[in-house]
């Protein structure tokens, strides 16, 4: 990590260290690819329960969104990044209630949405206090 020369001139040894454009580049690249990962494995469980099964879980796609969600907030707090934490994790709060409602799609449980609104608007207070 760097530190900009004015600050430490200035005295401001407190400034946010700011990442190189390189480390950057890798540390996208690495995200990338591990949520790659998960969406390989979402689709070689498809294709194996096509084929020996006779089965079309569709399903799987559906689940591979919110753990692609959880491998970035993972990369994310690995890496000190807080940009787009917020809405990475409202995406994932949603998208797993989602998951369960599609998940148990004969019970019709779409009540269970409503669980989003007071863990979103907890998740903006959250996001305000650490801002």
């Amino acid at each position: 990590m760097c530190i900009r020369d004015s600050d430490y001139i200035a005295g401001r040894e407190s400034a946010k260290p700011i990442l190189p454009r390189h480390l950057r580049k890798k540390y996208n690249i690495i995200t990338l690819l591990s949520v790659l990962c998960v969406w390989l494995t979402a689709t070689v469980i498809y294709i194996f329960c096509n084929i020996f099964a006779g089965l079309k879980p569709w399903i799987a796609f559906c689940w591979a969104v919110p753990v692609s969600l959880i491998v970035t907030v993972v990369f994310d707090v690995i890496w000190h990044r807080k940009r787009l934490f917020f809405l990475i994790v409202s995406a994932l709060m949603w998208s797993l209630l989602l998951c369960f409602c599609l998940q148990f799609l004969n019970y019709n449980i779409w009540i269970i949405l409503g669980i989003g609104v007071p863990l979103q608007a907890a998740a903006l207070l959250w996001w305000r206090l650490v801002k």
